[in-house]
């Protein structure tokens, strides 16, 4: 990888500015699962900073 790319890739990694919108659409859609299912049908919220449960 060239080392203008590993610039450029470096500066993307570090930046977290768009990644909080993704995170509070997640929180909401958890609190919105929370919410209709409760604890039926298996449903449990995975633990904080997991993708999958």
């Amino acid at each position: 990888m060239t080392l203008p790319i590993q610039h450029i890739s470096a500066a993307a990694w570090t930046d977290e500015a768009h990644v909080e919108p993704g995170r509070a659409l997640y929180r909401t859609s958890f609190e919105i699962a929370d919410s209709v299912l409760g604890g039926r049908y298996g449903y449990r919220r995975p633990p904080e900073a997991s993708f999958y449960g």
